[in-house]
């Protein structure tokens, strides 16, 4: 509760520490569930989105916004698997189930990178269950400011039910 900075010094770790290039530093200010600043640094590719309340996301210092698709069967999804996740047959049906209508599924290892992506357009929706607040708040943010709509549930502590999108595409 209340005005917080949320920090992820390495989103991707796993990634970086087997020598995959996905990974980013993200800082995020939230009162609350509402994003006020959102910060993802690609350090791989030098891409820094950034984005507040008032002014909006941007890439690099040019303006960015969420993408235009209205239908998830022309609709690229970003998501992933918290790494305490169950992966028994009925949990990874359920997951096929929820995802099979987009056009493309892509699972980065960084939710940071995920969103920013969604934020600039480069991916229209992203969904993830159990992931850590400090995963996804810049992103979220990033994803917010650009125009796009998110949804959470918190689960326990830190943990949530999030999807993200560019407001036109659906959670069902």
């Amino acid at each position: 509760e209340g005005v917080r900075w949320i920090v992820d010094p390495f989103d991707g770790s796993l990634n970086g520490s087997r020598g995959i290039p996905i990974s980013a530093v993200s800082i995020s200010l939230w009162d609350s569930l509402n994003p006020l600043i959102g910060v993802v640094y690609d350090f791989n590719r030098d891409e820094v989105f950034t984005g507040t309340i008032a002014k909006g996301a941007y890439l690099n210092g040019q303006k960015i916004s969420v993408s235009k698709v209205e239908d998830k069967s022309n609709a690229v999804l970003f998501t992933g698997f918290p790494s305490q996740s169950n992966y028994l047959t009925e949990k990874l049906l359920k997951f096929v189930h929820k995802v099979q209508d987009f056009k493309k599924v892509r699972l980065l290892g960084s939710a940071a990178l995920s969103l920013a992506y969604v934020a600039c357009g480069r991916g229209d929706a992203y969904s993830e269950n159990g992931i850590m607040l400090w995963d996804v708040a810049a992103g979220l943010a990033l994803v917010k400011f650009a125009g796009g709509g998110l949804q959470m549930k918190r689960i326990d502590k830190n943990k949530y039910k999030v999807f993200a999108s560019n407001g036109k595409i659906p959670l069902k």
